[in-house]
């Protein structure tokens, strides 16, 4: 399974990195304006989004999303 998580805390994204990619393949971003580089290392299985973070915030970064072809 492949998941994709963005949280702007580079300490929280490498603990749920380290928890996680025994079983999974976690592409994981600090920048939410990076989000079209992230979705075009997938398709994901699962996405998780921070929903506090500077620029685009989590609910405009799940809006661009689900706007993606893959995602929709």
């Amino acid at each position: 399974l492949k998941l994709a998580y963005f949280h702007n805390d580079k300490n929280t994204l490498e603990s749920f990195h380290q928890d996680l990619n025994k079983d999974f393949l976690v592409v994981s971003e600090e920048l939410s304006s990076n989000y079209a580089e992230v979705l075009e290392q997938g398709p994901y299985d699962a996405i998780i989004i921070d929903i506090e973070m500077p620029r685009i915030d989590g609910f405009q970064l799940f809006e661009k999303i689900t706007n993606h072809g893959h995602y929709n």
